[in-house]
């Protein structure tokens, strides 16, 4: 997706994908380097996850164009134990 005016403020469920890591035995750096996980895109627009002592990693792709550096995400559901964002 690239970043413009009439994509702000809007949801990125629509290209995001998810992957769970039930045993928590892969973090953000293996993660990126190795192929462990399966990603599934998310079924609906609006995902919940109930309460789980799963690890969830979720991926998605911009393209910011613009000249501001700064991107602000907001998750709906703000009850997480860690959020990391690599980029």
């Amino acid at each position: 997706m690239v970043l413009n005016e009439s994509q702000l403020n809007t949801s990125i469920a629509n290209i995001a994908e998810i992957a769970e890591d039930a045993d928590k035995k892969i973090d953000v750096d293996q993660l990126l380097n190795s192929d462990e996980l399966t990603f599934q895109k998310l079924q609906k627009p609006v995902a919940t996850i109930s309460f789980t002592s799963s690890r969830w990693f979720v991926r998605f792709s911009v393209k910011n164009p613009g000249a501001s550096a700064e991107i602000l995400l907001e998750t709906a559901r703000p009850i997480t134990n860690r959020v990391d964002l690599k980029v």
